[in-house]
């Protein structure tokens, strides 16, 4: 069959590559130290071992996953005993998800994959090894499965680096202070409308070009990108302390579209409204929608 296989979600496109050694490195890591074209994924199935990344050594056991950056060298230390991986590289070429790798995978990202994925990652090495009829179809079904686990966690990881790169929080002076309240304030007081710029940056007292290089100064994030995340900082606090509905709630952060709502907190939490509901409340106290 085709060793690689081509799957697309939304604009997200990626090429998934299967080794001729696919099968056979599934119960070893024994490469030595090389760095690849495309990234590389390692998913421990079962056992732990060490692996070193660029300058960093640590150790992986059943559930951690790595994902390595083009052009990283890096290679397995030791094994302990029993051990299986999943493990194959991929690519994304002129693809929407192509900066978000390059900005969550460098050199490398570290993440945890649940039981579900690990057993999803154990029937792709059975079905790979089987060559049975419809192989390719289910094959591809499983991979997207798979590729839908990966751009979640991509997205969590996107919003853990947006919420480091605060930009000069800690460092500022007095009048910058002041500055800062402002911006707050009026993000906080126009997530129902997407508040013009201009309006900010006369109550700033600044021209609007300098509010384009300040905002990415302090937050490390454009204009829209700061109300997004404002939007839905506060969106998943009411889903944590209240028990307005999902559409109601839409609507007091500024969308009058409930999917696009939806997708939005998606991308930015890695779980949908009624899911990130469920994680902070009793059964009992959340929606069905």
């Amino acid at each position: 069959m085709d060793h690689d296989i081509e799957l697309a979600v939304d604009t997200a496109r990626v090429l998934f590559r299967f080794s001729p050694n696919f099968l056979p490195h599934r119960h070893l890591w024994d490469s030595p130290r090389h760095s690849n074209v495309n990234y590389e994924l390692h998913i421990v199935l079962h056992g732990t071992c060490t692996v070193e990344v660029a300058e960093d050594t640590f150790s992986l056991s059943a559930g951690d996953t790595l994902i390595v950056a083009p052009g990283v060298y890096h290679g397995a230390l030791a094994d302990d005993g029993p051990f299986e991986r999943f493990t194959m590289t991929f690519a994304a070429p002129k693809s929407s998800l192509t900066p978000t790798l390059q900005r969550v995978i460098n050199p490398y990202a570290r993440m945890t994959a649940p039981p579900e994925i690990r057993s999803l990652c154990g029937a792709i090495l059975r079905e790979y090894g089987n060559e049975e009829l419809y192989q390719d179809t289910l094959l591809r079904f499983q991979l997207g499965q798979l590729l839908v686990f990966l751009l979640r966690q991509f997205a969590v990881l996107e919003t853990q680096i947006r919420q480091n790169e605060r930009g000069e929080f800690g460092h500022l002076s007095e009048d910058m202070v002041d500055m800062v309240t402002t911006i707050e304030a009026f993000f906080t007081k126009n997530m129902a409308s997407y508040g013009a710029m201009q309006e900010l940056a006369d109550k700033l007292h600044i021209s609007k070009r300098q509010l384009c290089r300040l905002i990415p100064k302090l937050y490390g994030m454009t204009f829209r990108e700061k109300l997004l995340d404002t939007r839905m900082d506060y969106a998943a606090w009411l889903l944590r302390t209240t028990q307005q509905s999902t559409s109601e709630i839409c609507k007091q952060v500024g969308y009058t579209s409930e999917p696009t709502f939806y997708t939005n907190f998606k991308q930015h939490h890695g779980t949908s409204p009624a899911q990130y509901r469920r994680k902070y409340q009793p059964p009992s106290n959340t929606e069905t929608k």
